[in-house]
């Protein structure tokens, strides 16, 4: 995929951009969550990022409770704007072998998320996850794309 993600689209962000978006912290990567929100995407997390995303923000030294971050989602869903990954989903989109050995261990569950919730876009700051998403094999299943390049796809 070439073209910027459209309206329907699902997309998943890893915790860092769920985080700072969640959390109102006034970074690039919240500033890209806003313009996919925007654009009329449909973000999908898991649990794992939720509790990703929280520890994140209480390191930034802006504590964000796992109530708050679970109110802001369940709003946001209601409008349509995100869907849970369910674990039983995640675990039928569990990777093959071939796949995870390319994926930084601890970003394999952002990829499976991604497989799972059928979104076609990855968005990341994560450089090891950006590498591996110039491996063929994984972008046959998923499009992985930098903060950066994804702020360049959707400017007018």
């Amino acid at each position: 995929m070439s073209d910027a993600p459209r309206s329907g689209d699902r997309v998943v962000v890893d915790a860092n951009i769920l985080a700072d978006w969640v959390g109102g912290l006034a970074t690039v990567r919240a500033s890209v969550a806003i313009a996919l929100d925007k654009v009329c995407c449909v973000v999908c997390y898991s649990t794992k990022l939720r509790k990703e995303a929280v520890g994140a923000v209480a390191r930034r030294g802006a504590p964000l409770s796992r109530r708050r971050m679970v109110e802001w989602l369940e709003a946001a869903a209601k409008r349509g704007k995100f869907r849970h990954v369910t674990s039983s989903k995640l675990e039928q989109s569990a990777l093959d072998r071939s796949v995870s050995d390319l994926v930084p261990p601890e970003d394999v569950h952002v990829v499976t998320t991604a497989l799972a919730a059928g979104a076609h876009w990855i968005v990341t700051a994560d450089a090891d996850l950006q590498a591996a998403g110039e491996r063929a094999t994984v972008r046959e299943l998923v499009d992985i794309l930098s903060v950066e390049r994804l702020a360049d796809l959707l400017r007018p």
